[in-house]
């Protein structure tokens, strides 16, 4: 017969596909982990995971126990979000999650509203993939582009404006160039393979062509600091570059890409008086960041 705690390990195994990540979600070692798993298999009576190459793979009679356990994580986070919609929050908090990119700017923000509701703790947990609301890996989520999960909703909170920086010292080294037939001689730094499909990145990679990159990262604020030094040119949200002394806009005439900038909470939170009052006063601080080119 299994545990609870049986369907909650199986999930989080089958979620991260090795026991060591599972581990590190659940709080433990390895080795404890893999002794709990082999316990449950043990309750079950047969195997519950192949372990292949791509790491650990649900068997049969596995995918029967974690079609249970989302189902009673389901009934579970349906649960907490109910509680958490009556409010206040009290000593539970909440947590806002936001890409890396924004955190220069929201971490003040979030630190004034702590001093103003000291009896709702906030939490802010920076992730570039967009968290699973619905599991309540967080509360409340500043995204780019307007959420198309059914069980989200959102306000938007202004518009995210893109442009393309140098640094002074690069501008001194280097003329300026005249025109987007002219940007080609100059070198870039660039945002890595995995967000090449995003708008203000295939727009820098279709403006600049075939001109040399001789800097890439995963990090918009190392994309910053790299343009900051004189390394190239790139493109910068612009409320992130603005504020940077050593930064400027070059060719400010070509078309700026903007991007939408949306709030959003399940929508079973609606009806929390704590969360809307949160998101009202994010709102607040958050559009005049991102008012718009």
């Amino acid at each position: 017969m299994l545990e609870p705690q049986d369907f909650r390990d199986v999930l989080v195994i089958a979620r991260e596909r090795s026991l060591k990540a599972a581990a590190g979600v659940l709080g433990m070692d390895p080795s404890t982990m893999g002794r709990r798993l082999d316990a449950i298999e043990g309750r079950m009576g047969s195997r519950l995971f192949l372990r292949t190459a791509r790491g650990f793979e649900l068997t049969p009679e596995g995918l029967e126990v974690f079609a249970a356990a989302e189902k009673l994580e389901a009934v579970q986070l349906d649960f907490e979000r109910t509680l958490l919609a009556r409010g206040p929050h009290g000593a539970r908090g909440l947590t806002i999650t936001a890409a890396e990119w924004s955190v220069s700017l929201l971490t003040p923000i979030l630190a004034g509203l702590a001093r103003e509701h000291p009896d709702t703790p906030l939490r802010l947990r920076v992730d570039n993939r967009a968290l699973d609301l619905a599991r309540r890996e967080a509360d409340v989520a500043l995204r780019v582009g307007k959420p198309s999960e059914e069980a989200l909703v959102g306000r938007r909170a202004g518009v995210v404006t893109y442009g393309l920086y140098a640094s002074a010292s690069y501008l001194r080294r280097n003329p300026p160039p005249r025109g987007a037939s002219d940007v080609r001689r100059h070198v870039f730094c660039a945002m890595d393979g995995e967000y090449a499909r995003t708008p203000h990145v295939a727009w820098q990679t279709a403006l600049a062509r075939d001109a040399r990159t001789v800097f890439r990262t995963n990090s918009m604020l190392a994309l910053v600091e790299a343009v900051r030094s004189g390394a190239g040119l790139a493109t910068l949200p612009c409320a992130l570059a603005e504020p940077v002394p050593e930064l400027r806009r070059v060719l400010p005439e070509l078309a700026a890409i903007e991007r939408d900038l949306w709030l959003v909470f399940h929508r079973d939170l609606r009806s929390s008086r704590g969360l809307r009052a949160l998101v009202d006063a994010l709102l607040a601080r958050v559009k005049p960041l991102f008012a718009g080119a």
